[in-house]
């Protein structure tokens, strides 16, 4: 990565997959309803398509549908799974925020019928992609809510390595899809060159 990336949001449908170039490809299996919201924040260009075509994509055994080819034939011939990882970080509070204000009610997170869960899934020297999905709590017999299950992903890359995973840093909603922070439009820090000057031999708040 050579600069700051800044993502689109990609919503990830029931039987689709993100392919990142024609390297990298995030599949989400198990629950057959789920929908996942991804940000890629990596140079790679992104692409959103059925879980079948991007299968044959990156296998290079079709066409790579103006999808930049970065992967040598050796490589597409080695495409292996590198895991299951799941999205096992509850960040409810931080995407469910104005239903949790007082204009809202002031709910809990508890109190949600849902969970917002997220993992950062990294790849190696490139960047990560943040993925986020929302699953309804069950319900138990006394009426408490139950554990849900957890969504998962596949991940596929050559010889099946290069990626990990990681707590989210939430940096989506921290300005990765371009915003600013109220900092940032405030005044401007004075530069260090402009410090020093200010603090030359003459400065009186320098003598005694």
């Amino acid at each position: 990565m050579k600069a700051r990336a800044v993502p689109e949001q990609y919503v990830i449908k029931p039987g689709q997959s993100l392919l990142l170039g024609d390297l990298v490809r995030i599949t989400p299996i198990g629950e057959v309803n789920l929908v996942m919201l991804a940000y890629p924040f990596t140079p790679l260009k992104p692409h959103l398509t059925a879980t079948e075509k991007g299968i044959t994509i990156q296998t290079g055994s079709t066409g790579s549908a103006g999808i930049p080819s970065i992967t040598t034939e050796k490589a597409k011939q080695s495409i292996k799974s590198a895991g299951v990882f799941e999205l096992q970080w509850d960040v409810t509070r931080q995407r469910a925020g104005p239903l949790t204000t007082s204009a809202a009610g002031g709910l809990k997170p508890k109190d949600l019928p849902f969970k917002v869960l997220s993992v950062d899934i990294l790849i190696e020297s490139v960047g990560w992609v943040e993925l986020v999905a929302q699953v309804r709590k069950g319900r138990s017999r006394t009426d408490e809510p139950e554990s849900v299950r957890l969504p998962q992903v596949e991940v596929f890359t050559p010889d099946g390595k290069f990626i990990g995973s990681r707590q989210p840093m939430n940096a989506w909603l921290l300005g990765g899809h371009g915003k600013h922070s109220s900092k940032e439009k405030g005044r401007p820090r004075k530069s260090m060159a402009s410090v020093r000057r200010s603090r030359s031999p003459a400065d009186p708040g320098r003598s005694g």
